[in-house]
C-alpha cells in the first residue's frame, strides 16, 4: 500500500506539471479564493497537495475496482452496524450520507454490511470511463448506482 502511495504522489505532481487545461487554473484560482491570506508559494503547495490527493484517490480507487479486497473486508470496523441490522430486520432501509473528502470506492466496503446496496452519483462524461467504473463498482456483492441522468434506464 505504501508504494502506491508514492506512486501516486509522484503522478499527482506529473499530472499538474502536465495539466494543461481549465481544472488546472481552476484548482488554482479555487485556493486563491478560499486561502486569500497564504502567500503564493503555500497556495502552490496546497494545489500540488490536490493534485497529489487525486492521483492517490484514483490508485485506490483502481485498486478496489479490480483487486481482491478480501483483506480489507476482513479487517474493517463499522461502528453502529448493529443499527444498520436493526433497521433492515424491520424492513426498513438505511440512507447513509456522507461528504465526498473521501474516496467513495471505499466507502463501498459498506455493501458487504448492507442488504441491497447502492449509492447516488454522476456519471463520468467520458462513457467508456463511466462503464468501466460501475463495471468495477458492480463487482462487489451487486452495489448499484443510480443517478438523475439514467432515471428510466
Amino acid at each position: 500500500m505504501q508504494t502506491k502511495q508514492r506512486f501516486g504522489a509522484k503522478l499527482g505532481r506529473l499530472v499538474k506539471r502536465l495539466q494543461q487545461s481549465d481544472r488546472a487554473g481552476s484548482t488554482e484560482k479555487n485556493i486563491a479564493a478560499c486561502f486569500p491570506e497564504l502567500s503564493k508559494e503555500k497556495q502552490d503547495a496546497l494545489v500540488e497537495q490536490a493534485y497529489i490527493s487525486v492521483a492517490k484517490g484514483f490508485l485506490e480507487s483502481a485498486h478496489f475496482w479490480w483487486r481482491d479486497i478480501t483483506h480489507m473486508v476482513n479487517n474493517m470496523t463499522v461502528v453502529g452496524e448493529e443499527h444498520i441490522k436493526e433497521a433492515q430486520a424491520r424492513g426498513k432501509g438505511v440512507l447513509m450520507i456522507g461528504g465526498h473528502y473521501s474516496i467513495l470506492d471505499l466507502a463501498l466496503l459498506l455493501a458487504y454490511v448492507v442488504d441491497k446496496p447502492g449509492y447516488v452519483y454522476r456519471p463520468n462524461n467520458n462513457p467508456v470511463i463511466d462503464q468501466m467504473i460501475e463495471k468495477g463498482r458492480g463487482r462487489h456483492k451487486g452495489v448499484k448506482g443510480f443517478s438523475k441522468r439514467r432515471v428510466g434506464e
